[in-house]
């Protein structure tokens, strides 16, 4: 078995055992959640008929908190993930979405298939992240949108994740695909600063970290975070975002 052959099985192999502990914790993990509720998942992107891929979707649970059921009837939603078991999760969650095993950087669509791609924290698996983005590419529409919440390179190094391929995105480099294939930027937010997880650790010590759980108490910090990520990135390391949400268009 040749090493990337032997990286996918490893991949995948950790997502089928940590699905359900992984599902469990997407229904509360807000620090992702509200920012791709806020700068990403807006629904003038998801149009009635339109065909919407979701790329490694795991549980598909974003997906459904955010947009909710009446308007995932709206799309043809299909959600594609390396694991069997994260698979049989998201047709419980979405059962009125189609699903496919298979690897983000070769599953086959039709040329110009897809209004829209999203990858909600899959691209950091990948272990060619061009080749997936190339993929990606060919199935979207011209005037269709690429949707991505990542970490950063600087945030989450080889060897420091969960699953054994975990990588943050070299932003630059990603830009500098977009460029080259014809993409027009339409947004990105740059979020999770080292100042926030600062605050979250300060009130720990406090004893007021149950605020993690009360959805409604992220937004105000959440947008706090990015508008001081705005301001002070570029002169205070403690601001700067670790993650990010891009939104795209093939032109």
């Amino acid at each position: 078995m040749n090493t990337t052959l032997l990286a996918s099985k490893l991949e995948r192999l950790h997502h089928d055992r940590e699905a359900h502990r992984y599902s469990l914790r997407r229904e509360t993990d807000y620090i992702w959640e509200i920012p791709e509720s806020l700068y990403l998942l807006n629904t003038e992107y998801f149009k009635e008929g339109q065909v919407v891929i979701d790329m490694g979707c795991g549980p598909s649970v974003s997906l459904k908190n955010i947009l909710g059921y009446e308007k995932l009837k709206e799309i043809k939603y299909i959600g594609v993930d390396i694991s069997r078991e994260m698979l049989k999760l998201a047709k419980k969650i979405i059962p009125m979405g189609q699903f496919r095993q298979g690897n983000i950087e070769t599953v086959k669509f039709p040329n110009n298939y897809s209004n829209v791609i999203i990858s909600l924290g899959a691209l950091h698996h990948s272990i060619n992240k061009e080749k997936a983005l190339a993929n990606w590419t060919r199935t979207l529409k011209r005037r269709g949108y690429l949707l991505l919440r990542e970490p950063t390179f600087e945030a989450l190094k080889r060897g420091q994740g969960e699953s054994p391929m975990e990588e943050g995105i070299k932003f630059s480099e990603l830009t500098s695909f977009l460029k080259v294939n014809n993409y027009r930027m339409v947004n990105v937010t740059f979020f999770s600063s080292q100042g926030f997880h600062f605050f979250n650790r300060v009130m720990i010590k406090l004893g007021l970290g149950g605020w993690q759980k009360i959805k409604l108490a992220w937004y105000p910090i959440v947008v706090l975070d990015v508008l001081l990520v705005k301001l002070l990135s570029r002169f205070l390391p403690l601001f700067r975002g670790q993650a990010f949400t891009l939104i795209a268009q093939k032109v």
